[in-house]
C-alpha cells in the first residue's frame, strides 16, 4: 500500500524495490542453473476502487478538501509460458566426434545462443520476423580461436514439445486458480469446434519456438558460413530430392580446404546463383578477411576508427562496441582488428558478450 503526499505526489516505496531486487536475484540464480520456478509475476500500480468513483477526482483536489488518501494495489498474477526463458541445449550435431586438436564447444553455444534464454513467441505466421544471422569466436585450451557462424529463426511447436508443455500445464493446474479457469475455457471450446482446433490459417496466432543452427571451424569464413547456414534454411522449406544432411557432410567431409595462395574452391549451391567460394591468402600477404568494410564504416566514420586502432587497439587499451545488432558488431570487431597487420591483438578478444 501507499498513499498520497498532501501535494498529491506519491512517497518512495522502499520495500516492494527490496523485493524486486531479490526477485531479480532469484531470477538469475534459475537462469544459471538452467532452469525456472513457477513464479508470478505483478501488476501495474491501480487505484483501489473500496471507495467507488470519487477516485476519478484529482488527488490534489481531494486532499485540499480533507478527504482520504489514494490506496494503490498491486496484484500478483500468473507468468504464462511464453513470458519465462527455458534452457537451451544442443539437439543434434554432426560429426559425433570431435576433431583433433578442436572440441566441440557444447556448452558455450546455448550461452552464447540464448543469452537470455529461449523464449516461446505467440504470433501470427505474416509477424514472424525474417532469419537472422550472427556470430561469434570462443577459444579453445590452447588459445586457439574457434569460429561460430550462426542463423536463428522461427519454427512451430513439434509435437515432442507439445507434450512437455501439456505435462508442465497439468502441474500448473494445482497450483494456479487462473490456469485452471483457462484451461477449462481451452477444452470447452475445443470440444465445440473441431476443425478450429486442428485448421491453422495464415492470419491465426499459433506458438513458435526459436531455433539455432551453427556452422564451428578454424577459419573466420563469415560470408560464405551464413550464405551457407542461409541455404541449408531455404532447403528445409522447399521439396528436394537431396537431404539436408548429404549437404552438410558434403560440405565437411568432401571439400577441402584451400591452401595458401592456391585456387578458390567453389562449392554450388542449388537455391543461390552465386557459389560458395573459399579462398585462402598466401602465408605473406594479407590475412584472410571475409568481410566488406563497407558495413563497419557505414557504422563508424574514418575519425572513430583512427582513435580505436591507433589510439586503443595499438596500446593495448579496453575497446567495448554496443550495437543492437549481433551481425554488425561482430563484422566491426573483426575489420577493427584486421587493422592492426602486421600486428596481432594478444589481448582477450570477445566480440559477443552474454
Amino acid at each position: 500500500r501507499a498513499y498520497f503526499n498532501s501535494d498529491g505526489s506519491q512517497p518512495p516505496i522502499a520495500q516492494e524495490d527490496d523485493d524486486d531486487e531479490e526477485f531479480d536475484r532469484n531470477f538469475k540464480t534459475f537462469m544459471q542453473n538452467g532452469s525456472h520456478p513457477d513464479i508470478l509475476k505483478k501488476s501495474p500500480w491501480t487505484t483501489s476502487s473500496d471507495h467507488g468513483d470519487s477516485y476519478n477526482e484529482p488527488a490534489q483536489h481531494r486532499l485540499r478538501r480533507g478527504g482520504h488518501g489514494l490506496v494503490l494495489v498491486r496484484r500478483n498474477l500468473p507468468n504464462g509460458f511464453a513470458d519465462l526463458p527455458f534452457s537451451a541445449k544442443v539437439l543434434d550435431r554432426f560429426p559425433r566426434k570431435n576433431y583433433r586438436g578442436m572440441p566441440f564447444p557444447e556448452e558455450e553455444l546455448p550461452l552464447f545462443c540464448y543469452a537470455g534464454g529461449s523464449l516461446l513467441v505467440r504470433d501470427k505466421l505474416r509477424n514472424l520476423s525474417m532469419p537472422r544471422s550472427f556470430g561469434f569466436v570462443v577459444k579453445n585450451e590452447r588459445g586457439d580461436s574457434i569460429y561460430v557462424s550462426c542463423l536463428t529463426f522461427m519454427e512451430p511447436l513439434t509435437k515432442q514439445r507439445k507434450q512437455e508443455l501439456n505435462q508442465l500445464s497439468m502441474r500448473r493446474r494445482d497450483t494456479s486458480l487462473p490456469h485452471r479457469i483457462y484451461c477449462r475455457k481451452t477444452l470447452e471450446r475445443r470440444s465445440i469446434d473441431i476443425f478450429g482446433a486442428y485448421l491453422v490459417g495464415f492470419d491465426d496466432v499459433v506458438t513458435f519456438e526459436n531455433k539455432t543452427i551453427c556452422l564451428v571451424g578454424r577459419y573466420p569464413y563469415w560470408t560464405e558460413t551464413r550464405r551457407f547456414l542461409t541455404h541449408l534454411h531455404l532447403l528445409s522449406g522447399s521439396s528436394s530430392d537431396i537431404p539436408l544432411e548429404r549437404n552438410i557432410s558434403h560440405l565437411l567431409l568432401s571439400v577441402p580446404v584451400p591452401k595458401p595462395g592456391g585456387q578458390c574452391v567453389l562449392v554450388p549451391f542449388s537455391t543461390m546463383n552465386e557459389p560458395m567460394a573459399l579462398v585462402m591468402p598466401p602465408l605473406k600477404d594479407l590475412p584472410l578477411v571475409d568481410l566488406s568494410y563497407r558495413r563497419m564504416f557505414a557504422a563508424l566514420d574514418v575519425p572513430t576508427v583512427v582513435t580505436i586502432v591507433l589510439g586503443f587497439l595499438c596500446l593495448e587499451k579496453k575497446v567495448i562496441l554496443i550495437s543492437t545488432r549481433q551481425a554488425l558488431l561482430l563484422d566491426c570487431c573483426e575489420l577493427l582488428k584486421s587493422l592492426l597487420f602486421p600486428f596481432d591483438l594478444c589481448a582477450p578478444y570477445v566480440p559477443h558478450l552474454t
